[in-house]
């Protein structure tokens, strides 16, 4: 990966459920700064309030930029640059709140690191609470006597979907304004213009990269437009169905490391560590040994490694039975569980090898490639017309071609 800047977002991403950035992930953000690559912030808080909580974070002094207010503020912390841009009329915000106010809402403008609202409800303290930023209730109609970054509509998460759905039928003859689901209990309007892709692209012009050399960080919608437009995209396991498909990898959830884990496996390449591959064996022709009856299930772990061990090369193998079964005996409940498997594997494991009957090799490599969908590791299917315990078999050449594969680092489902 060609990466020179990561660019993450904060809330459902950088930071776990309890508010702080893991052990794991601000030690690979130290070290990928080591290595020369710049680490910064894209979010929809505005850009005071994020450097208020660096501190308590745990990130201070790791960050080089910050995309605020989603897109409408910068701060290049490294150059001492600061700008917003693009901001909301007053008139507009107010024809905003005349449109929901009926409903059971408050609404927020972030400014300074401090939430402002028109009114002291339940609504603002949670919202206050969740994003441990402070609030002040204020008069909207001498606050909004100038343009401001953006106006939240906040609301308990059974009502986000009414607040969507009356978004659709707002309009403005005098004015142009966007509506954006950020988070459960948040409906955001900003200038049309507004994006994080567009707040990023200010900072990256400031060092002279493009957006090809960029690796963002997301999980919800409003992450979509930058996963998109990065050369790589990399969105949360609790990342919303809308920017997963947008994705060219999927790391674990915000809980689980999910950005140091990736960090450590593709920017910094584990160039410390041998790199994993685990051996799934589904039975088949590959693992069987001649019976009485027939070719019969009889290799284990210890058999198959041990003729495996000569393809491995610069890798690590492990191995675990799946189950034992004739390709034609495979069944969707087989390919569900394979399915959970490996996507519970691929947190952990640089590639998969799965050893399957040639049968029906075909119609599971198609079902996982839809169940996988995503997946951020290579998981390749292989089999052979004779047992690896036979002296002519191809059961090694297939093999040895597809650990090759596993460790290639290009995600998806390949045969």
């Amino acid at each position: 990966m060609n990466v020179k800047v990561l660019m993450s977002d904060v809330d459902g991403t950088l930071l776990t459920s309890e508010g702080r950035v893991s052990d794991l992930t601000r030690e690979a953000i130290k070290n990928v700064r080591e290595k020369g690559i710049l680490f910064g912030l894209s979010t929809g808080r505005d850009v005071h309030s994020v450097r208020n909580s660096l501190k308590d974070w745990g990130i201070d002094g790791l960050v080089d930029a910050i995309v605020g207010t989603g897109g409408a503020e910068i701060c290049d912390i490294s150059m001492n640059v600061e700008r917003s841009s693009l901001p909301l009329d007053g008139g507009a915000i107010r024809e905003i709140i005349r449109h929901f106010e009926d409903m059971d809402v408050n609404f927020a403008i972030p400014s300074g690191g401090i939430l402002y609202a028109p009114k002291d409800d339940e609504h603002i303290r949670m919202l206050s609470k969740a994003d441990r930023i402070p609030y002040r209730v204020v008069d909207f109609d001498r606050f909004l006597e100038e343009p401001r970054p953006k106006v939240m509509i906040v609301c308990r998460p059974e009502g986000i979907d009414q607040v969507v759905e009356r978004s659709k039928t707002f309009h403005s003859e005098e004015y142009r304004a966007a509506a954006l689901k950020t988070a459960s209990v948040l409906l955001e309007y900003m200038d049309p213009g507004v994006s994080k892709t567009y707040g990023i692209r200010q900072i990256l012009q400031l060092h002279g990269l493009t957006m090809e050399e960029l690796c963002t960080f997301g999980d919800a919608d409003n992450d979509y437009d930058m996963t998109v437009n990065a050369g790589v995209g990399v969105v949360m396991a609790n990342g919303s169905e809308k920017t997963k498909s947008a994705a060219d990898y999927i790391t674990d959830d915000n809980d689980h490391d999910g950005i140091g884990k990736f960090i450590n496996q593709y920017i910094l390449c584990e160039r410390e560590t041998m790199r994993k591959i685990l051996i799934i064996n589904t039975g088949g022709t590959f693992s069987s040994v001649k019976s009485a009856g027939g070719l019969t299930p009889g290799l284990g772990e210890h058999d198959i490694l041990e003729e495996l061990k000569v393809v491995a090369k610069d890798c690590r193998l492990e191995y675990e039975d799946f189950c034992a079964l004739d390709s034609a005996n495979i069944l969707p409940k087989h390919w569900a569980g394979l399915a959970e498997r490996i996507e519970e594997a691929s947190r952990e494991y640089t590639g998969i090898v799965v050893i399957h009957g040639t049968d029906t090799m075909a119609y599971t490599a198609s079902m996982l490639s839809f169940m996988l969908w995503g997946v951020p590791v290579p998981v390749v299917i292989t089999g052979s017309q004779l047992s690896i315990s036979h002296p002519v078999a191809d059961a090694m050449e297939n093999c040895q071609a597809a650990i090759h594969m596993a460790n290639s680092r290009c995600p998806g489902v390949f045969v």
